[in-house]
């Protein structure tokens, strides 16, 4: 009879456990995570970027997506191919949205 118990207790563990790791999973939804790398290619839809670990994510752009130089917005067409960036993203749809492009200062 000592069994049910330890199932009963093991089961109830369990399900502890699946709803603690939902909702730390939820919470870092809220947050954009981060790329850096080099701008591969970008057009009115999307940016391709080239990350430091050499892998190549196409992010989506929308009218929501901000871009900054230092601290200065600039506009999309702003943007240069070879130029390198930080891309703040949400990818807890089916597309990577991009959310903000950070550049650094240009060059003079």
């Amino acid at each position: 009879m000592k069994r049910i118990p330890i199932l009963v207790e093991t089961l109830v563990c369990a399900l502890l456990l699946a709803l603690a790791g939902s909702s730390v999973a939820r919470a870092h939804g809220n947050h954009p995570d981060e790329a850096m790398g080099t701008i591969k290619a970008i057009d009115a839809e999307k940016l391709v970027l080239t990350t430091s670990q050499g892998k190549e994510m196409t992010l989506v752009l929308t009218a929501e997506t901000k871009f900054e130089r230092g601290s200065t917005a600039v506009g999309r067409e702003d943007i240069e191919v070879g130029e390198r960036a930080v891309v703040l993203y949400d990818d807890t749809t089916a597309t990577i949205r991009a959310v903000e492009v950070k550049l650094g200062k240009k060059k003079s």
